[in-house]
């Protein structure tokens, strides 16, 4: 066990990227306390997991529980509203309610905030964006994000640490799970007519960086992009995810402002359903940029990041992960 007995605290527990990372955790010899909203879906977390229901609104609560910790990992987020306020109510907000109970414990060290590359916002030309590029993010989601980022760095006095993913996939995700859908019917769907460049990172990927910055000295006070390192295009994905789910496809291109519209109308739907669909408006402005690179320069260099996985490998597993919970 690394570090001794550290006891850890995860928001957002119950989550595609929370609930691997407690079990992750958990194997590397952490005690682990997962923190669930009220009657959240928990069907992802293992029951090797300590979870508690949390209403944040119990200060009380929330205080104890954090003055019982080493470390805290904020994973807990809103990725779509129906308004810039329905976004910032839990990423800025809530962050901001656990950073003052976070000032108040008397014992907890570190405390690891899981942002996004949309905070940075899409890069220019074909350049790669780097932690020192100035922020400009384009929707609700990652304004709400570097909104959280820059009063955690102004009003947190413990020692903190900044991840900002590229887009995340892998098993237990619902964001790509409609490349797999039309996959499956044979069909590759390409936002715009020219080549859309993007970063990623696969989910296990992504906690092997989460582990590698707790309570590392290099880690200290710093923000980090995390990719695979690798350069995509969506065409160079969708090919893959063919491979990987042994089907021929056709691909097919939808103007951008065809995804623009197509994200209005659904939008519009699913208002009437209550529901908030994974294609909206905001969603259809981050699909119509030309590139959403990032370098993981910083992390290689300072925390020996090495994610040596590849893409097919990777989009194999989740192929299997979705047959085998009947997602496909």
């Amino acid at each position: 066990m690394m570090d001794g007995m550290k006891k850890i605290i995860v928001t957002g527990a119950n989550g595609f990227i929370g609930s691997r990372l407690c079990l992750a955790l958990v194997n590397n010899g952490y005690q682990v306390t997962a923190l669930v909203r009220e009657k959240a879906d928990c069907s992802l977390l293992s029951n090797k997991i300590n979870k508690i229901f949390m209403n944040y609104n119990d200060n009380s609560l929330l205080n104890e529980l954090l003055d019982n910790h080493d470390i805290l990992i904020h994973s807990a987020a809103k990725t779509k509203g129906i308004s810039y306020k329905d976004l910032t109510d839990t990423n800025v907000e809530l962050t901001e309610k656990i950073i003052q109970s976070s000032n108040q414990s008397k014992n907890l060290k570190q405390f690891i905030f899981l942002s996004s590359q949309a905070a940075a916002g899409p890069g220019k030309g074909n350049t790669s964006l780097t932690e020192i590029d100035e922020p400009h993010p384009i929707s609700w989601y990652g304004q709400s994000k570097l909104q959280a980022e820059l009063i955690l760095k102004n009003t947190l006095n413990k020692d903190w640490t900044i991840i900002r993913p590229a887009s995340v996939y892998g098993p237990g995700d619902k964001d790509f799970l409609f490349y797999f859908q039309f996959i499956e019917k044979h069909i590759a769907i390409h936002p715009g007519f020219n080549n859309k460049y993007i970063s990623l990172i696969y989910v296990d990927q992504l906690i092997d960086l989460i582990l590698k910055t707790i309570l590392n000295p290099k880690a200290k006070n710093e923000t980090f992009f995390a990719s695979d390192g690798h350069t995509y295009t969506i065409s160079t994905f969708c090919d893959t995810l063919g491979l990987a789910m042994d089907k021929f496809v056709f691909p097919i291109s939808i103007p951008d402002s065809m995804v623009f519209m197509t994200g209005a109308v659904m939008e519009m739907i699913g208002k009437f359903q209550n529901k908030i669909p994974i294609l909206n408006k905001q969603k259809a402005q981050e699909l119509r940029q030309y590139n959403w690179l990032i370098r993981n320069i910083k992390a290689v260099e300072l925390l020996d990041f090495n994610p040596k996985s590849n893409l097919l490998s990777n989009l194999t597993r989740t192929y299997q992960w979705y047959k085998k919970n009947k997602w496909l």
